[in-house]
């Protein structure tokens, strides 16, 4: 016996009673009132080394603390706590390797610029000239530079084809001194 089956006998497909898709009309997007909106890199797990005086402040990537440590003085993360703890009395001089307290880094503090030091300064509170003078490029040199230094006699003395020689050359001396001549005694 064969089966065969008729459109009567056939299962409808089952067909959602849902109302169609209708698009609302909206208006264009206006580029002029978007609002740019920066992305910025998570801040990282580690502590800032430079806290509390990171000169970054709110662009450092690293973790700056603002809640004091509710588990001080039991805490043993120390400096690498993310949390603020008091400072220590030995602050960058305490030898404790296992010191629960902050401490801040060893640095100087900032001043304020100074002018800085040109050749001349140095010219007199070093008195010997520089060996590399005129053509000295170094810009610490401490060393004297004067613009005409005569302390030391060129060694190729009035033969030197150097155009700016800082050493001495001497004079001519007059024809008459370069020449023998016999003492006379009367």
């Amino acid at each position: 016996p064969l089966l065969t089956s008729t459109p009567d006998q056939m299962p409808s497909p089952k067909r959602n009673n849902s109302s169609p898709i209708v698009f609302k009309n909206t208006p264009a997007v206006n580029h002029s009132n978007l609002i740019e909106v920066e992305l910025t890199k998570p801040k990282s797990n580690e502590r800032c080394k430079y806290w509390p005086a990171c000169r970054l402040a709110e662009k450092c990537t690293f973790y700056h603390p603002t809640k004091p440590c509710k588990i001080f003085p039991a805490c043993k993360f120390g400096d690498a706590c993310l949390y603020i703890h008091p400072q220590c009395k030995y602050n960058a001089l305490c030898t404790r390797k296992d010191c629960v307290f902050a401490h801040t880094p060893a640095h100087t503090p900032l001043q304020p610029a100074a002018a800085p030091k040109t050749k001349a300064m140095y010219a007199a509170a070093a008195p010997q000239p520089c060996k590399y003078y005129p053509n000295c490029t170094n810009i610490n040199c401490q060393f004297a530079h004067p613009p005409n230094h005569t302390t030391r006699a060129c060694r190729f003395g009035l033969y030197c084809t150097k155009k700016d020689c800082s050493f001495e050359h001497g004079q001519v001396a007059p024809v008459d001194k370069l020449k023998w001549s016999r003492l006379t005694t009367t």
